[in-house]
């Protein structure tokens, strides 16, 4: 065996410590239904008009303490309507394999994303809002929506 041989080793196990970090880092935010909606469904049918929460973004521990609140700012904006973002108060909807799906029964903290269309408008919407975690992670959730 060559002398490097045990560092590269340790560097390898480091490398997977990092990498492994990060997925738990993901694993973090609360929303595993909250997923871009971007080319991936057909559009979310939304009262014309009405005021609507579209999504909510929050950030839990595996004991279901919060990690404080995401920021989240409009990126794209609709071109047929309004999105306000405010704080808010959402069960969180983690998918019964996540570790933190007990988490569903508590009202957690949440950022909550709301979008009102002009009136009478019919037709389709679209927009987009960046998200960034309290522990530094990103997302993009574009949603796209068909006023009737």
């Amino acid at each position: 065996m060559y002398p490097a041989g045990p560092a590269i080793a340790r560097l390898a196990k480091a490398g997977l410590a990092i990498i492994l970090s990060l997925l738990a880092a993901c694993a973090n935010h609360a929303s595993d239904a909250a997923k871009s909606s971007a080319g991936k469904a057909p559009p979310r049918v939304v009262r014309s008009g009405a005021r609507q929460l579209i999504n909510f973004y929050s950030s839990i521990a595996p004991n279901c303490e919060s990690n404080g609140y995401p920021q989240v700012a409009l990126f794209i904006p609709p071109r047929h309507g309004q999105v306000s973002i405010e704080r808010g108060e959402n069960y969180p909807n983690f998918v019964r394999a996540n570790v933190r799906s007990a988490c569903n029964q508590t009202l957690s903290p949440s950022i909550q994303v709301y979008y009102r269309s002009v009136a009478n408008f019919h037709g389709t919407d679209a927009f987009s809002v960046r998200i960034q975690y309290p522990d530094g992670g990103f997302l993009t959730d574009t949603f796209n929506l068909d006023a009737r």
